[in-house]
């Protein structure tokens, strides 16, 4: 149906350009007659007209008449001259997009804009005009830039903080829309910029103090549209700095806050590994004093170093978390760090020595924790090494004495093959004096 209706009016806007005398046209806002040059067959011309116009008429001489707003095909709209155009905007405002027009044009020109159709700049009338009043209403329907509104006058009115009331006048049928660039996308800009309520201001502020002033006040509106990106490039500039401005302050609350979150995380990080450096001496001199005590009951000492051991698993486990922790702590200082580096560069010299000093804290800490692993561990070795001497090291009975007799006193009484041997001390030849002898006592007889 699109591409059928497209033939129907390229057919007839071939044929008018080519076959009408354009000095004999009249429209009175809603009829078109015209004469058509000899070579024409009446019943062909009426075929081509009324495949496309529901209305119109056979006239003398020729001549033919034509309702223009009669088309068969709803979203189909034939307007003569550009005046027609504007004054029938309200006709294809809610369906432009989807909308066949063609314009015949007093000099015997014309302008089709298809279906879904792009800018081209030999068409920028058609769709330039329909941005045009699509902007103008979005600026007089928007509370936060037009403070009062004068349809009488065809004025609308903004407040300035620096200049104060601003008037701007506009246009309905604004024929200099022709040869501007392709207006769409700069509105797209606008309306997206919009959503930003204090960006707002800072546009208002930007048209008051530009050029714009000069110009007559029924000008001014076409002067901002003309002007649309630079004013808008200059808005978003002085926004962008009241943002950024904004910005570090906010960063700067903010990054104080994770600053003071990440010392407390190292102090308690700090905290748990002190008390583990309290814990080692005492630990293992009563674990030392312990199996010395029981040195002479392996299996007593067995279940010391039993305990030892899950001591230091438990102490492995708690250092273990604690430089898991450290380990997130960089994960964190690291990605807020690059972060200040990239989008805010100029904060991150005011922290950078809060970052030096989070560093220094970090990289000592992990060296206190790998120095008391290689401790835990050494104090391990060592204690079995310890507790294996213990048990392994001969050791002297309990029930062995040393006994100081004087020799006189001295009477050996020998048991052998049993007869007894009887001999006086003073028989007894080659006895150093004192004689100082091992004797069991179960070998001993006193007299």
């Amino acid at each position: 149906m699109i591409n059928n209706s497209l033939n129907i009016v390229e057919k007839f806007n071939a044929f008018f350009v080519k076959n009408v005398l354009f000095e004999t046209t009249l429209f009175d806002g809603r009829t078109l007659s015209f004469k058509v040059k000899d070579g024409f067959k009446k019943e062909e011309i009426v075929q081509i007209i009324n495949s496309l116009f529901r209305k119109s008429n056979v006239l003398i001489d020729n001549k033919y008449e034509i309702i223009l707003s009669s088309c068969l095909d709803a979203d189909t709209f034939v307007f003569y001259g550009l005046d027609d155009f504007y004054n029938n905007y309200a006709k294809y405002e809610d369906s432009f997009e989807k909308s066949l027009i063609l314009i015949l044009q007093e000099d015997g020109t014309s302008i089709i804009k298809d279906i879904e159709e792009i800018f081209t700049l030999q068409k920028a009338v058609i769709f330039n005009f329909f941005i045009y009043h699509k902007l103008l209403e979005f600026l007089k329907e928007n509370s936060l830039f037009t403070t009062l509104l004068n349809e009488s006058n065809n004025q609308f009115i903004i407040i300035s903080k620096d200049n104060g009331v601003f008037h701007i006048g506009f246009k309905y049928k604004e024929d200099r829309v022709k040869n501007l660039e392709d207006l769409r996308p700069v509105f797209e800009d606008l309306k997206t910029l919009f959503q930003k309520k204090e960006f707002i201001q800072f546009f208002k502020e930007i048209i008051a103090n530009s050029g714009i002033h000069e110009k007559d006040i029924q000008d001014r509106f076409f002067e901002i549209i003309k002007n649309l990106k630079l004013l808008l490039n200059l808005a978003e500039k002085d926004y962008e700095s009241y943002v950024l401005d904004f910005a570090f302050d906010k960063i700067r609350s903010k990054f104080k806050e994770e600053r003071n979150k990440y010392f407390e995380s190292l102090e308690k990080n700090i905290e748990t590994v002190s008390r583990q450096v309290f814990a080692f001496p005492l630990t293992f001199s009563a674990t030392a004093f312990a199996s010395y005590q029981v040195k002479d009951k392996p299996w007593i000492l067995g279940l010391i170093i039993l305990a030892y051991l899950l001591y230091t698993i438990i102490a492995f486990y708690i250092l273990s978390i604690v430089q898991y922790n450290i380990f997130c702590l960089k994960e964190d200082v690291k990605k807020e760090e690059d972060e200040v580096k990239k989008a805010y560069n100029k904060i991150y010299t005011d922290f950078e020595n809060d970052f030096k000093k989070i560093w220094k804290k970090i990289s000592k800490l992990q060296f206190l924790i790998t120095i008391l692993k290689s401790i835990l561990s050494i104090l391990l070795i060592s204690f079995v090494i310890y507790s294996c001497i213990q048990v392994l090291s001969p050791k002297t009975s309990d029930d062995t004495q040393i006994i100081n007799i004087p020799s006189k006193n001295i009477k050996l009484y020998i048991n052998s093959n049993q007869s007894k041997i009887k001999s006086d001390s003073s028989k007894i030849k080659n006895i150093p004096k004192p004689i100082i002898k091992r004797i069991k006592k179960s070998s001993i007889k006193m007299p």
